[in-house]
């Protein structure tokens, strides 16, 4: 039905204490990076990016 198998992940936990998830698939990969801007404030941030295989 089109769904890809689990891709290659990890994680990086950066100097910051922001934490940045990064999965590859075969035909795109997704990056995403999670922080406190405060106690009560969560920040998210999403990219997705298409990989093209001629």
């Amino acid at each position: 039905m089109g769904y890809e198998s689990a891709g290659c992940s990890r994680y990086i936990m950066g100097d910051d204490q922001a934490l940045t998830l990064i999965i590859e698939y075969e035909t795109m990969s997704s990056e995403e990076r999670l922080w406190f801007a405060s106690p009560n404030l969560r920040l998210r941030t999403s990219t997705l990016k298409a990989v093209w295989r001629l």
